[in-house]
C-alpha cells in the first residue's frame, strides 16, 4: 500500500473519536438523517485488533441509543455498523455522547461529549498537504503517458507524504499519555522504523500501563522483533538453516544431505500460477547445470500432497522435490511471496535471495558461483 493510501486509511478509519468521562457507564445516542430503521451494532477492538460485537440498539426514525456499563474502557475505539452496512467510528469511555448528522455524509457527523474528540478532530483537520495530495493524484492519472511529468509529480507526492508522516509522528510523540496517540501509532506502525516504534511503546507503557492499546503496541513490537531476528538468520552471507522434509516417495531429506554442492532452493505452490510458469525456466536451468555441481531443491508449500504430486508430473519438475505442508521451512526462511528462490554456495552460505530465474544474468551468476 502506498504511503498516501495508508495515511488516508488512518484518517478515514478514525473519522471521529470521543472519550473519557468520570461516570461508570457509556451512553451513545443519535439522531441521524438517512439512517434506515433496523438494528445498529456496536463493536470494540480486542487485543488482536479484531472487531468484537458488544451491543445492539434499535433504530427508529433515525434515532438510536446505547447504554453500556463495565464493557467499554476509557478511551476505547468503537465501530458502529448501520442497517445499510455503513460504518462510523467513535472513541469513547464512560461518557455521554451524542451523534447528529446525515449518514449520507458520515465524515460530517457531529459528535459531542469528549475533549479527546475535540483533540482528534483538530489533529485530523490539521494534517498537512491533504488537498495538495488529492490534486497531485488527479494530475498523476492525467499524466500517464508523460514520463517526465510522471516522475516530477511522484517526487512532489513523496515530499508531501513525508511532510504528513512527520506531522503524524510528532502527534504520536506528543500524545503518549492518551489512547488517541496510541491508536494513531497502531494505524501508522508500518511507516515507522522498528526503533521508533520500540522507543514509543516503552514510553507508552509507562504513561498508559494498563490500556488495551498499550498491549497491542507491545505485541506489535515483539512480533516485529521476532521477524527481524528470524530474517537476520537468512540474510545474504549467513549459513542457510538446515531443514528436513519428505520427498515425493515420503523419504525424509535434509538440506545438509547436499553438503559440498551449490544449491538453488525454489519455494513454490501448485496452485500459484507464477510458480507453475517458473517451473519451465527451472527445467531449462536444471538441464544446463545438471551434473556440474548445482543441486536444485524444490520446496512446495501445499497443505496436502495430492495436488503437489500431480503438479510434479504435469510440469516435469526437475531436481529434488520436497513438500512443506506446515509452512515451517517457508517461515524459517521468511519467504515473502511465491515463487521465491535462494542460491547457496558449496559451504551452504546464502549468496543471493529472491533470485529471478528469468533474469538475463542468472545463468552467468550460477556459472560464476560454480567456478568458486
Amino acid at each position: 500500500m502506498k504511503l498516501v493510501d495508508n495515511i488516508s486509511f488512518v484518517l478515514a478509519s478514525s473519522l471521529l473519536l470521543v472519550s473519557c468521562g468520570k461516570s461508570e457507564r457509556l451512553v451513545v445516542s443519535g439522531q441521524l438523517q438517512n439512517l434506515d430503521d433496523g438494528v445498529i451494532y456496536m463493536h470494540v477492538v480486542d487485543e488482536s485488533m479484531e472487531w468484537n460485537r458488544i451491543d445492539t440498539a434499535t433504530v427508529k426514525d433515525g434515532s438510536f441509543s446505547f447504554e453500556c456499563s463495565n464493557v467499554v474502557k476509557e478511551g476505547e475505539c468503537m465501530l458502529f455498523t448501520t442497517p445499510r452496512q455503513q460504518q462510523f467510528i467513535i472513541f469513547a469511555g464512560h461518557d455521554v455522547v451524542t451523534v447528529a448528522g446525515d449518514m449520507d455524509k458520515p465524515e460530517m457527523l457531529d459528535i459531542k461529549g469528549s475533549k479527546l474528540h475535540d483533540m482528534y478532530s483538530s489533529y485530523v483537520d490539521n494534517v498537512p498537504e491533504q488537498e495538495h495530495l488529492v490534486r497531485l493524484s488527479r494530475e498523476l492519472n492525467a499524466a500517464s503517458y508523460d514520463v517526465d511529468k510522471l516522475n516530477s509529480i511522484k517526487e512532489e507526492m513523496r515530499n508531501a507524504q513525508l511532510e504528513q508522516l512527520a506531522y503524524i509522528k510528532k502527534f504520536i510523540r506528543d500524545n503518549t499519555k492518551n489512547p488517541v496517540g496510541t491508536f494513531v501509532l497502531i494505524n501508522s506502525v508500518n511507516y515507522c522504523t522498528f526503533d521508533e516504534v520500540d522507543t514509543l511503546q516503552k514510553i507508552i507503557a509507562v504513561d498508559q500501563p494498563r490500556h488495551k492499546y498499550t498491549k497491542i503496541v507491545q505485541e506489535i513490537v515483539e512480533n516485529r522483533r521476532a521477524i527481524y531476528e528470524a530474517m537476520s538468520k537468512v540474510e545474504v552471507g549467513q549459513i542457510a538453516p538446515d531443514f528436513e522434509l519428505p520427498n515425493s516417495s515420503g523419504v525424509m531429506q535434509k538440506l545438509s544431505d547436499f553438503e559440498g554442492s551449490s544449491k538453488l532452493i525454489n519455494f513454490w505452490a501448485s496452485n500459484d500460477r507464477n510458480s507453475r510458469l517458473n517451473n519451465k525456466t527451472l527445467s531449462d536451468l536444471y538441464k544446463k547445470f545438471s551434473g556440474t555441481g548445482l543441486d536444485v531443491i524444490g520446496v512446495c508449500v501445499d497443505r496436502g500432497r495430492n495436488n503437489w504430486l500431480q503438479a510434479l508430473l504435469d510440469d516435469d519438475v526437475p531436481g529434488v522435490q520436497l513438500v512443506d505442508t506446515l509452512n515451517i521451512v517457508a517461515a524459517t526462511y521468511c519467504v515473502p511471496h511465491l515463487p521465491y528462490c535462494i542460491l547457496l554456495d558449496g559451504e551452504g552460505r546464502i549468496v543471493a535471495k529472491d533470485v529471478n530465474l528469468k533474469g538475463e544474468g542468472i545463468f552467468a551468476d550460477i556459472e560464476s558461483l560454480l567456478k568458486k
